[in-house]
Protein backbone atom coordinates (compact mmCIF):
# COMPACT_ATOMS: atom_id res chain seq x y z
CA UNK A 1 0.00 0.00 0.00
CA UNK A 2 0.68 3.41 -0.61
CA UNK A 3 1.81 5.99 1.96
CA UNK A 4 2.27 10.03 1.71
CA UNK A 5 4.97 11.66 2.74
CA UNK A 6 4.81 12.64 7.12
CA UNK A 7 6.89 15.28 8.13
CA UNK A 8 6.58 17.19 11.77
CA UNK A 9 7.79 21.03 11.69
CA UNK A 10 8.85 23.63 14.51
CA UNK A 11 8.67 27.19 13.93
CA UNK A 12 9.06 30.30 15.62
CA UNK A 13 7.56 33.50 16.24
CA UNK A 14 9.40 36.26 17.43
CA UNK A 15 8.03 39.57 17.84
CA UNK A 16 9.98 43.01 17.95
CA UNK A 17 9.17 45.80 20.56
CA UNK A 18 6.22 47.18 18.47
CA UNK A 19 4.74 43.35 18.57
CA UNK A 20 5.18 43.17 14.71
CA UNK A 21 5.79 39.25 14.05
CA UNK A 22 9.49 38.38 12.01
CA UNK A 23 9.36 36.84 8.75
CA UNK A 24 11.58 35.23 6.43
CA UNK A 25 12.01 35.74 2.48
CA UNK A 26 12.52 32.14 0.75
CA UNK A 27 15.00 32.23 -2.08
CA UNK A 28 17.27 30.47 -4.24
CA UNK A 29 18.40 26.87 -2.86
CA UNK A 30 15.22 26.83 -0.32
CA UNK A 31 13.41 24.14 -1.82
CA UNK A 32 9.89 25.72 -1.84
CA UNK A 33 8.17 28.60 -1.27
CA UNK A 34 10.74 30.43 -3.25
CA UNK A 35 10.33 34.15 -3.15
CA UNK A 36 7.61 34.04 -0.09
CA UNK A 37 7.86 35.25 3.45
CA UNK A 38 7.46 33.09 5.73
CA UNK A 39 7.15 31.86 9.64
CA UNK A 40 10.94 30.91 9.81
CA UNK A 41 11.50 26.80 10.56
CA UNK A 42 11.46 23.82 9.58
CA UNK A 43 11.72 19.48 9.54
CA UNK A 44 12.54 17.34 13.16
CA UNK A 45 15.33 15.15 12.34
CA UNK A 46 15.40 11.55 13.50
CA UNK A 47 15.79 11.56 17.15
CA UNK A 48 15.53 14.91 17.82
CA UNK A 49 13.23 16.64 20.57
CA UNK A 50 11.22 19.33 19.46
CA UNK A 51 13.31 22.17 21.41
CA UNK A 52 16.18 20.54 20.26
CA UNK A 53 15.34 20.94 16.71
CA UNK A 54 13.95 24.37 17.57
CA UNK A 55 17.42 25.64 18.43
CA UNK A 56 19.70 24.08 16.09
CA UNK A 57 17.08 25.49 13.40
CA UNK A 58 17.24 28.80 14.72
CA UNK A 59 21.11 28.32 15.06
CA UNK A 60 20.96 28.03 11.60
CA UNK A 61 18.70 30.14 10.19
CA UNK A 62 19.33 33.01 12.16
CA UNK A 63 22.51 32.44 14.27
CA UNK A 64 21.47 32.91 17.37
CA UNK A 65 21.10 30.69 20.80
CA UNK A 66 17.90 30.17 22.58
CA UNK A 67 16.78 28.99 25.92
CA UNK A 68 14.43 26.23 27.17
CA UNK A 69 12.67 28.76 29.57
CA UNK A 70 12.11 31.37 26.73
CA UNK A 71 9.90 29.30 24.45
CA UNK A 72 6.20 28.41 24.85
CA UNK A 73 4.05 26.65 22.00
CA UNK A 74 1.28 28.86 20.68
CA UNK A 75 0.18 26.47 17.68
CA UNK A 76 -0.21 23.33 16.53
CA UNK A 77 -1.86 22.49 12.82
CA UNK A 78 -1.95 19.77 11.02
CA UNK A 79 -1.68 20.26 7.32
CA UNK A 80 -2.59 17.82 4.14
CA UNK A 81 -1.13 18.95 1.61
CA UNK A 82 -2.86 17.64 -2.14
CA UNK A 83 0.86 16.12 -3.39
CA UNK A 84 0.32 13.90 -0.65
CA UNK A 85 2.80 15.55 1.95
CA UNK A 86 1.57 15.91 5.36
CA UNK A 87 2.86 17.84 8.18
CA UNK A 88 2.39 18.36 12.09
CA UNK A 89 3.79 21.99 12.49
CA UNK A 90 4.21 23.19 16.02
CA UNK A 91 4.62 27.50 16.06
CA UNK A 92 6.97 28.66 19.02
CA UNK A 93 6.78 32.06 20.47
CA UNK A 94 10.09 33.10 21.68
CA UNK A 95 10.14 35.66 24.42
CA UNK A 96 13.04 37.58 26.34
CA UNK A 97 15.25 38.14 23.84
CA UNK A 98 18.20 40.11 23.28
CA UNK A 99 19.93 38.94 19.73
CA UNK A 100 21.55 40.26 17.16
CA UNK A 101 19.07 38.24 14.79
CA UNK A 102 20.86 38.08 11.12
CA UNK A 103 20.63 35.77 8.27
CA UNK A 104 22.25 32.52 8.92
CA UNK A 105 21.20 30.27 5.42
CA UNK A 106 22.27 33.07 2.75
CA UNK A 107 21.81 30.53 0.27
CA UNK A 108 18.05 30.08 1.50
CA UNK A 109 16.92 32.97 3.08
CA UNK A 110 17.15 36.83 1.35
CA UNK A 111 15.23 39.17 3.46
CA UNK A 112 14.09 39.34 7.06
CA UNK A 113 11.03 41.99 8.08
CA UNK A 114 9.40 42.74 10.91
CA UNK A 115 5.39 43.42 9.87
CA UNK A 116 2.54 44.21 12.05
CA UNK A 117 -0.78 41.54 11.71
CA UNK A 118 -2.80 44.43 10.45
CA UNK A 119 0.12 44.77 7.42
CA UNK A 120 0.32 41.59 6.36
CA UNK A 121 -1.62 41.77 2.93
CA UNK A 122 1.41 43.75 1.51
CA UNK A 123 4.09 41.50 1.09
CA UNK A 124 3.90 37.47 -0.31
CA UNK A 125 3.13 35.29 2.91
CA UNK A 126 2.30 31.76 2.89
CA UNK A 127 -1.13 31.48 3.01
CA UNK A 128 -1.40 28.88 6.00
CA UNK A 129 0.92 31.54 7.51
CA UNK A 130 -2.13 33.97 7.78
CA UNK A 131 -4.05 31.67 9.14
CA UNK A 132 -1.95 30.42 11.89
CA UNK A 133 -1.33 34.28 12.89
CA UNK A 134 -5.18 35.00 12.66
CA UNK A 135 -5.81 31.73 14.65
CA UNK A 136 -3.43 32.84 17.30
CA UNK A 137 -5.32 36.11 17.75
CA UNK A 138 -8.36 34.23 18.09
CA UNK A 139 -6.84 32.50 21.01
CA UNK A 140 -6.97 29.26 19.16
CA UNK A 141 -4.36 26.53 19.19
CA UNK A 142 -5.13 24.21 17.17
CA UNK A 143 -5.89 23.32 13.26
CA UNK A 144 -6.79 21.21 10.38
CA UNK A 145 -6.24 22.49 6.93
CA UNK A 146 -6.27 20.24 3.14
CA UNK A 147 -4.29 22.43 0.81
CA UNK A 148 -4.23 22.37 -2.75
CA UNK A 149 -0.58 22.14 -4.28
CA UNK A 150 -0.62 25.94 -4.90
CA UNK A 151 -2.20 27.01 -2.04
CA UNK A 152 0.56 27.15 0.05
Amino acid sequence: MWKPNFYASVHWIIKNSKWEILFAKRWKKASWSVWYYEISGWHIDWWETFFEALKREMKEELTIDILEKDVELKYTIHRIIEDWREYIDFYYEIKNFEWNIKIGEIDKCSDLIYKNRNDLDSINLLNHDKIIIQNIEKWLSFSELYLKDNEY
